[in-house]
């Protein structure tokens, strides 16, 4: 399909026969994909991806993303603190490898930060952790009515039960 500037490709199977009936693996080829929220997040990436059925320890078929993700560009205005409200059960999977060399900011009422770094995202039945690292490749950051430009810093993502990573961040 071709959509503005960007364009996806895809190609796949079903498997409709007595012993694999359901199973599916569709191949998705990105270039300069626009993808986001209205609320808080808009990314423009190239992507090369794999959703397949993968079989889960209670028996049940979800879908699954696997692949890699180079992202181009990006915003996320979304809040530092963690959200209050409970999320609703997400029957899906992923393991994918997300490349982001920089041009990807976080705004909010907190912070303007440009980030660059390598992510995986793996989801399965317990839920989503990032594994990784991202630089803080410059930005700003607002406490009280005081500036700090921020000169360098990192978020480490090594928590394999949540997604909260360890920041350091050096700032005048």
């Amino acid at each position: 399909t071709v959509g503005g500037e960007g364009r996806l490709e895809g190609s796949g199977r079903i498997l409709l026969g007595e012993q694999e009936r359901g199973q599916y693996r569709f191949v998705i080829k990105g270039k300069k994909v626009t993808f986001g929220d209205p609320e808080d997040i808009a990314l423009r990436f190239d992507c090369d991806l794999v959703i397949s059925s993968a079989e889960v320890r209670d028996g049940g078929t979800y879908p699954k993303i696997s692949g890699r993700i180079d992202v181009k560009q990006g915003m996320i205005a979304r809040e530092f603190q963690a959200s209050a409200s409970p999320q609703p059960e997400q029957r899906w999977l992923c393991d994918i490898e997300v490349d982001i060399p920089g041009n990807v900011w976080l705004k909010n009422i907190d912070a303007e930060i440009e980030m660059g770094g390598s992510l995986r995202a793996r989801k399965d039945e317990s839920g989503l952790v990032l594994l990784g690292s991202l630089r803080v490749l410059r930005g700003k950051y607002y406490v009280f009515d005081n500036e700090f430009r921020i000169n360098s810093g990192s978020l480490e993502f090594k928590d394999v039960q949540h997604i909260d990573p360890e920041m350091n961040i050096e700032a005048e």
